[in-house]
């Protein structure tokens, strides 16, 4: 039976460093589908287009035989959910965005062999 040998802080830094460069790998080959879903996100909720929804959601309200003024406020209702919701996934991008900006860093940093406070040596 082998005799148990606790590992070194060498040995500890080194499988540490090899993590973090998993991970920048990972979120660097990431970084462009997260842009690129953020962009399409911000697309989908044009102004212009939240405007044509907004009239087309009036429209269908009236066609439908609702009362004009009922289907103004339940538009009003509409847009207001709608820009709830654009305004939280804004928040939510913004937080994404910035997480992966930071750990990205932290992990290059320590793939690279940075410690607090300077590089190692």
């Amino acid at each position: 039976m082998s005799e148990y040998r606790p590992r070194s802080r060498d040995e500890d830094i080194e499988d540490l460093r090899q993590v973090f460069r998993a991970i920048t790998e990972f979120m660097e080959d990431i970084k462009d589908v997260v842009k690129e879903f953020i962009e399409l996100l911000g697309e989908a909720f044009d102004g212009s287009r939240l405007g044509r929804e907004v009239g087309e959601f009036y429209r269908s309200l009236v066609d439908s035989g609702v009362p004009a003024e009922e289907a103004l406020k339940m538009t009003r209702e509409f847009l207001e959910k709608k820009l709830e919701i654009v305004s939280r996934i804004g928040e939510t991008l913004n937080v994404i965005r910035t997480g992966l900006g930071r750990e990205a860093g932290s992990a290059a940093g320590v793939a690279r062999g940075e410690r607090r406070g300077g590089t190692e040596g």
